[in-house]
């Protein structure tokens, strides 16, 4: 886009669209230069290299930032980075917008360098920073999201199996076959795919700790809880599991048993362990609800995580922009 392109469009965006854009007080909450000497850790191209230079650092990292909130495709991200008018001020109006082939290489490469961890790393550093994030009450629980079965591929190796032929795939053919997704049920109804597993402050309702598994493995196989939180609340799922760390008090909801009915006290104790305990749901309502977001495209482990990965940061970014917009009418009102 050209210079004066640009700045037609920034002017029209600050007239007219900036106060009711909620992704322009995203872009406020967080320093997002912190990320940059992480993110590029996954390039290869410094002095001495051959090689155009990479596309920027942050601006990648808020695209898929951006891919996430919208649950957007990558060719559906690359439309609406060159037509959204909201979204060209996210990134920036004089960026240089990456072409969807780029942002999967950038994604994947992302996944496979494992830098998600120091990546939520710093989030959490900047969110203890602003007090925000104390651990002294935690949440635990988990969700599913949902995948595709690949009927077509389950049905030709169910024909193959019978008629005692080999099933071989090519090296490609594996790269894009689901190795993580399983089955499972719950509450009579089949779910095919995986669990993402959080870990919230009951005060700040941001999400400190996540995890992906198979959706199979029941939700009391995965901790998140660390030393040094102090309550932990969980549902009847965890009933029975005492894995937490020296310290630790147990709020888990007392589960009935078969003819071992709860007594009065389990059943006061669960009321009010659930009033907190339900504010774990917060974040799964906004990641599949806002965020149109609950189900996955990928088919491998670790591209599954990624994308947990900017789910969970973008529910604190939009977490961050709530309780900003609360002190804000507070302030006001006083």
């Amino acid at each position: 886009m050209s210079y004066l392109y640009n700045q037609g469009f920034k002017q029209y965006y600050d007239e007219f669209l900036r106060q009711d854009d909620r992704l322009d007080l995203v872009k406020q909450v967080i320093d997002w230069e912190a990320f940059r000497p992480i993110i590029a850790r996954v390039f290869d191209d410094g002095p001495g290299k051959a090689g155009r230079p990479h596309n920027d650092e942050v601006v990648m990292f808020r695209c898929l930032v951006l891919q996430a909130w919208y649950g957007l495709s990558d060719p559906g991200l690359e439309q609406q980075l060159k037509t959204n008018i909201c979204f060209m001020n996210f990134v920036g109006f004089d960026a240089h917008i990456p072409d969807y082939s780029t942002v999967w290489r950038f994604r994947e490469r992302l996944a496979r360098t494992g830098l998600f961890a120091d990546l939520w790393t710093e989030l959490q550093r900047q969110l203890k920073t602003r007090g925000l994030v104390v651990r002294e009450g935690v949440i635990q629980d988990a969700t599913f999201i949902e995948s595709d079965t690949g009927r077509k591929r389950m049905s030709e190796e169910k024909k193959k199996k019978e008629n005692q032929e080999p099933i071989i795939y090519t090296e490609k053919q594996l790269s894009h076959m689901d190795d993580h997704g399983t089955f499972t049920v719950k509450n009579g109804r089949v779910f095919h795919g995986d669990r993402l597993h959080v870990l919230v402050d009951s005060k700040s309702q941001l999400i400190v700790e996540f995890e992906t598994s198979a959706a199979s493995l029941h939700d009391s196989r995965v901790s998140l809880v660390r030393e040094g939180d102090m309550y932990v609340f969980r549902d009847k799922g965890y009933a029975g599991c005492h894995d937490l760390p020296v310290g630790a008090v147990d709020y888990t909801l007392h589960k009935m048993a078969r003819n071992k009915p709860l007594n009065e006290y389990q059943a006061a104790e669960n009321r009010l362990i659930s009033g907190i305990r339900a504010l774990v749901e917060r974040p799964f309502s906004v990641i599949k609800r806002d965020f149109h977001n609950g189900r996955t495209r990928r088919k491998r482990s670790h591209r599954v995580h990624a994308e947990n990965f900017f789910r969970c940061l973008d529910y604190n970014l939009y977490q961050l922009v709530t309780v900003k917009k609360k002190k804000t009418w507070v302030a006001q009102a006083i």
